[in-house]
């Protein structure tokens, strides 16, 4: 199983609660296509960033093909309206 989480730190003027709801209900849609993602989850983080992105998937290859998935490379530019940073950590567990 490999976890890929992604955080999110918004701009000043962004109401992080809308920006959320936003973001969430479009994954929402994505995750629905993808195939070998086990879970997910989108939460409003209270320390250092603003939203994390937890997904879970079957293996390594999964993740790869999510990666390049066009559905993914198009939800992708949502949140850039929104943020100024993003991290992401891929690991195994």
């Amino acid at each position: 199983m490999v976890k890929h989480i992604v955080l999110w730190k918004l701009r000043e003027d962004v109401d992080r609660q809308e920006a959320h709801t936003v973001l969430r209900d479009a994954f929402a849609v994505l995750a629905d296509s993808v195939q070998g993602m086990e879970s997910w989850s989108m939460s409003l983080s209270f320390d250092g960033y603003d939203i994390a992105l937890e997904t879970v998937f079957q293996d390594r290859e999964a993740l790869d093909r999510y990666i390049v998935q066009p559905e993914h490379v198009e939800y992708k530019k949502l949140p850039e309206q929104y943020r100024t940073d993003r991290v992401l950590c891929d690991y195994e567990f």
